[in-house]
Protein backbone atom coordinates (compact mmCIF):
# COMPACT_ATOMS: atom_id res chain seq x y z
CA UNK A 1 0.00 0.00 0.00
CA UNK A 2 1.53 3.18 -0.97
CA UNK A 3 2.08 6.12 1.33
CA UNK A 4 -1.13 8.42 0.37
CA UNK A 5 -3.27 5.27 0.21
CA UNK A 6 -2.00 4.98 3.91
CA UNK A 7 -3.07 8.62 4.61
CA UNK A 8 -6.41 8.41 3.25
CA UNK A 9 -7.43 4.90 4.97
CA UNK A 10 -5.51 6.01 8.07
CA UNK A 11 -7.36 9.13 8.83
CA UNK A 12 -11.02 7.83 7.38
CA UNK A 13 -10.63 5.01 10.34
CA UNK A 14 -9.62 7.20 13.09
CA UNK A 15 -12.74 9.46 11.77
CA UNK A 16 -16.31 9.30 13.04
CA UNK A 17 -19.99 10.54 11.10
CA UNK A 18 -20.35 13.34 14.17
CA UNK A 19 -16.59 14.19 14.38
CA UNK A 20 -15.61 14.55 10.89
CA UNK A 21 -18.16 17.46 9.93
CA UNK A 22 -16.41 19.10 12.90
CA UNK A 23 -12.79 18.77 12.96
CA UNK A 24 -10.81 21.02 10.85
CA UNK A 25 -9.87 19.66 7.83
CA UNK A 26 -6.30 21.61 7.27
CA UNK A 27 -5.81 20.07 11.34
CA UNK A 28 -6.11 16.52 9.99
CA UNK A 29 -3.73 16.52 7.37
CA UNK A 30 -1.34 18.58 10.17
CA UNK A 31 -2.27 15.39 12.19
CA UNK A 32 -1.01 13.26 9.42
CA UNK A 33 2.11 15.23 8.90
CA UNK A 34 3.31 14.97 11.85
CA UNK A 35 2.75 11.18 12.38
CA UNK A 36 5.22 11.15 8.98
CA UNK A 37 7.33 12.92 10.54
CA UNK A 38 7.85 11.19 12.69
CA UNK A 39 8.27 7.90 10.54
CA UNK A 40 11.13 9.73 8.94
CA UNK A 41 13.44 10.68 12.12
CA UNK A 42 12.75 6.69 12.86
CA UNK A 43 14.47 6.32 9.27
CA UNK A 44 16.95 8.49 10.42
CA UNK A 45 17.34 7.29 13.38
CA UNK A 46 18.29 3.70 12.14
CA UNK A 47 20.64 5.00 9.48
CA UNK A 48 22.40 6.17 13.03
CA UNK A 49 22.42 2.63 13.97
CA UNK A 50 23.91 1.49 10.93
CA UNK A 51 26.90 4.01 11.18
CA UNK A 52 28.10 2.99 14.91
CA UNK A 53 27.23 -0.86 14.03
CA UNK A 54 29.62 -0.48 10.60
CA UNK A 55 32.63 1.39 12.89
CA UNK A 56 32.52 -1.59 14.82
CA UNK A 57 32.30 -3.99 11.99
CA UNK A 58 35.61 -2.77 10.90
CA UNK A 59 37.38 -2.78 13.94
CA UNK A 60 36.27 -6.23 14.80
CA UNK A 61 38.03 -7.31 11.13
CA UNK A 62 40.71 -5.58 11.71
CA UNK A 63 41.13 -7.22 14.89
CA UNK A 64 40.80 -10.94 12.95
CA UNK A 65 43.80 -9.40 10.67
CA UNK A 66 45.81 -8.39 13.23
CA UNK A 67 45.20 -12.18 14.59
CA UNK A 68 46.11 -13.58 11.25
CA UNK A 69 49.25 -12.04 10.88
CA UNK A 70 50.04 -12.94 14.80
CA UNK A 71 49.23 -16.69 14.00
CA UNK A 72 51.88 -16.73 10.99
CA UNK A 73 54.53 -15.34 12.96
CA UNK A 74 53.87 -18.15 15.10
CA UNK A 75 54.11 -20.36 12.85
CA UNK A 76 57.26 -19.48 11.35
CA UNK A 77 58.67 -19.70 14.55
CA UNK A 78 57.68 -23.31 14.88
CA UNK A 79 59.16 -24.62 11.79
CA UNK A 80 62.41 -22.94 12.79
CA UNK A 81 62.56 -24.30 16.00
CA UNK A 82 61.84 -27.64 14.15
CA UNK A 83 57.93 -27.87 15.30
CA UNK A 84 56.11 -28.49 12.58
CA UNK A 85 53.01 -29.67 14.55
CA UNK A 86 52.95 -26.57 16.55
CA UNK A 87 53.81 -25.07 12.97
CA UNK A 88 50.74 -26.77 11.13
CA UNK A 89 48.20 -25.44 14.37
CA UNK A 90 49.02 -21.74 14.09
CA UNK A 91 48.63 -22.05 10.19
CA UNK A 92 44.90 -24.04 11.31
CA UNK A 93 43.87 -20.88 13.72
CA UNK A 94 45.21 -18.36 11.30
CA UNK A 95 42.83 -19.62 8.56
CA UNK A 96 39.92 -19.49 11.02
CA UNK A 97 40.56 -15.97 11.91
CA UNK A 98 40.83 -15.08 7.78
CA UNK A 99 37.48 -17.07 7.14
CA UNK A 100 36.31 -14.88 10.03
CA UNK A 101 37.37 -11.71 9.13
CA UNK A 102 35.32 -12.49 4.99
CA UNK A 103 31.80 -13.40 7.42
CA UNK A 104 32.16 -9.97 9.01
CA UNK A 105 33.09 -8.04 5.95
CA UNK A 106 29.89 -9.80 3.71
CA UNK A 107 27.52 -8.45 6.90
CA UNK A 108 29.03 -5.32 6.67
CA UNK A 109 28.33 -5.06 2.88
CA UNK A 110 24.84 -6.33 3.52
CA UNK A 111 24.45 -3.98 6.35
CA UNK A 112 25.74 -1.40 4.12
CA UNK A 113 23.59 -2.37 0.64
CA UNK A 114 20.20 -2.29 3.24
CA UNK A 115 21.30 1.41 4.27
CA UNK A 116 21.74 2.69 0.91
CA UNK A 117 18.41 1.81 0.23
CA UNK A 118 16.92 3.17 3.50
CA UNK A 119 18.55 6.28 2.83
CA UNK A 120 17.03 5.89 -1.19
CA UNK A 121 13.98 5.60 0.47
CA UNK A 122 13.82 8.32 2.91
CA UNK A 123 14.97 10.70 0.40
CA UNK A 124 12.22 9.55 -1.22
CA UNK A 125 9.69 9.73 1.09
CA UNK A 126 10.94 13.03 2.08
CA UNK A 127 10.20 14.67 -1.08
CA UNK A 128 6.39 12.84 -0.84
CA UNK A 129 6.06 14.87 2.54
CA UNK A 130 7.09 18.04 1.38
CA UNK A 131 4.71 17.82 -1.70
CA UNK A 132 1.96 16.99 1.21
CA UNK A 133 3.01 20.13 3.15
CA UNK A 134 2.48 22.09 -0.27
CA UNK A 135 -0.28 20.73 -1.43
CA UNK A 136 -1.94 20.74 2.33
CA UNK A 137 -4.19 23.97 1.78
CA UNK A 138 -5.66 22.45 -1.67
CA UNK A 139 -5.94 19.00 -0.01
CA UNK A 140 -7.77 20.60 2.54
CA UNK A 141 -10.09 23.00 0.54
CA UNK A 142 -11.22 19.91 -1.39
CA UNK A 143 -11.69 17.86 1.48
CA UNK A 144 -14.19 20.83 3.23
CA UNK A 145 -15.82 21.22 0.05
CA UNK A 146 -16.45 17.37 -0.40
CA UNK A 147 -18.15 17.71 3.30
CA UNK A 148 -20.04 20.31 2.40
CA UNK A 149 -21.53 18.73 0.00
CA UNK A 150 -23.08 15.69 2.14
CA UNK A 151 -19.79 13.32 1.72
CA UNK A 152 -18.16 11.47 4.12
CA UNK A 153 -14.73 12.66 5.55
CA UNK A 154 -12.86 12.91 2.46
CA UNK A 155 -16.16 13.36 0.83
CA UNK A 156 -17.40 10.35 -1.99
CA UNK A 157 -15.11 11.23 -4.31
CA UNK A 158 -11.43 10.44 -3.59
CA UNK A 159 -9.60 11.17 -6.52
CA UNK A 160 -7.40 14.11 -4.64
CA UNK A 161 -5.69 11.04 -2.90
CA UNK A 162 -6.04 8.67 -5.65
CA UNK A 163 -4.02 11.19 -8.70
CA UNK A 164 -1.69 10.94 -5.59
CA UNK A 165 -1.64 7.39 -5.23
CA UNK A 166 -1.76 6.16 -8.76
CA UNK A 167 1.40 8.58 -9.51
CA UNK A 168 3.17 6.33 -6.27
CA UNK A 169 2.52 3.40 -7.70
CA UNK A 170 3.43 3.72 -10.98
CA UNK A 171 7.20 4.61 -9.36
CA UNK A 172 6.82 2.17 -6.74
CA UNK A 173 5.87 -0.71 -9.94
CA UNK A 174 9.16 0.04 -11.16
CA UNK A 175 11.18 0.34 -8.46
CA UNK A 176 9.79 -2.71 -6.64
CA UNK A 177 11.04 -4.85 -9.66
CA UNK A 178 14.13 -3.29 -9.95
CA UNK A 179 14.69 -3.75 -6.23
CA UNK A 180 13.96 -7.22 -6.29
CA UNK A 181 16.17 -8.18 -9.59
CA UNK A 182 18.85 -6.20 -7.63
CA UNK A 183 18.32 -7.67 -4.55
CA UNK A 184 18.36 -11.22 -5.93
CA UNK A 185 21.63 -10.63 -8.52
CA UNK A 186 23.31 -8.99 -5.67
CA UNK A 187 22.69 -11.80 -3.06
CA UNK A 188 23.94 -14.04 -5.63
CA UNK A 189 27.18 -12.56 -6.27
CA UNK A 190 28.11 -11.54 -2.53
CA UNK A 191 27.52 -15.66 -1.69
CA UNK A 192 30.12 -16.13 -5.04
CA UNK A 193 32.37 -13.26 -3.44
CA UNK A 194 32.54 -14.93 -0.25
CA UNK A 195 33.68 -18.39 -1.26
CA UNK A 196 36.44 -16.87 -3.46
CA UNK A 197 37.60 -14.67 -0.91
CA UNK A 198 37.37 -17.89 1.59
CA UNK A 199 39.19 -19.94 -0.90
CA UNK A 200 41.62 -16.93 -1.56
CA UNK A 201 42.09 -16.12 2.33
CA UNK A 202 43.04 -20.42 2.73
CA UNK A 203 45.36 -19.82 -0.28
CA UNK A 204 47.29 -16.92 0.96
CA UNK A 205 47.66 -18.50 4.28
CA UNK A 206 48.64 -21.98 1.94
CA UNK A 207 45.88 -24.17 3.85
CA UNK A 208 43.74 -25.85 1.08
CA UNK A 209 40.52 -28.03 2.43
CA UNK A 210 41.39 -29.43 5.57
CA UNK A 211 45.07 -29.83 4.67
CA UNK A 212 47.34 -28.10 6.60
CA UNK A 213 50.72 -29.89 4.87
CA UNK A 214 50.46 -27.37 1.54
CA UNK A 215 50.45 -24.64 4.63
CA UNK A 216 53.53 -25.99 6.26
CA UNK A 217 55.28 -26.43 3.01
CA UNK A 218 54.75 -22.65 2.01
CA UNK A 219 56.05 -21.14 5.26
CA UNK A 220 59.10 -23.67 5.08
CA UNK A 221 59.50 -21.98 1.84
CA UNK A 222 58.91 -18.64 3.19
CA UNK A 223 61.00 -19.36 5.80
CA UNK A 224 63.75 -20.61 3.55
CA UNK A 225 63.64 -17.64 1.33
CA UNK A 226 64.07 -15.44 4.65
CA UNK A 227 66.95 -17.31 5.54
CA UNK A 228 68.76 -17.32 2.60
CA UNK A 229 68.05 -13.42 1.31
CA UNK A 230 69.64 -12.38 5.04
CA UNK A 231 72.48 -14.82 4.18
CA UNK A 232 72.87 -12.91 0.81
CA UNK A 233 72.44 -9.45 3.06
CA UNK A 234 75.26 -10.73 5.32
CA UNK A 235 77.41 -12.02 2.32
CA UNK A 236 77.19 -8.86 0.72
CA UNK A 237 78.02 -6.44 3.35
CA UNK A 238 81.04 -8.69 4.54
CA UNK A 239 82.27 -8.13 0.73
CA UNK A 240 81.83 -3.82 1.26
CA UNK A 241 83.68 -4.56 4.44
CA UNK A 242 86.51 -6.66 3.12
CA UNK A 243 86.85 -4.18 0.02
CA UNK A 244 86.87 -0.78 2.32
CA UNK A 245 89.55 -2.53 4.35
CA UNK A 246 91.37 -3.32 1.33
CA UNK A 247 91.52 -0.24 0.08
CA UNK A 248 92.59 1.47 3.19
CA UNK A 249 95.41 -0.84 3.09
CA UNK A 250 96.68 -0.27 -0.01
CA UNK A 251 96.06 3.45 0.53
CA UNK A 252 98.34 3.53 4.39
CA UNK A 253 101.58 0.82 1.84
CA UNK A 254 101.37 3.93 -0.78
CA UNK A 255 101.76 6.81 1.89
CA UNK A 256 105.11 4.84 3.01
Amino acid sequence: MGLFSRMKDGIKSKANAALDKAIDPEKEIEMAILELEEQRKAALQELISYKATAKQMEEDIKKQEEKAAAWEKRAMAAVKAGDDESAKTALKAKKDCLVEAQKIKRDRDEAASYAIQLNKSRKEFETKLQILKLKKGTLATQMAAARSAGGDAFGNDTSVWDKFQQAEDRIEEDAIATEVDAAMRGEQAAEAELEAKILGAGTAAGVTGNSTDDALAAIKAKVAADREAKQKAIAAAAAKALEAGTGEGAKKDGDK
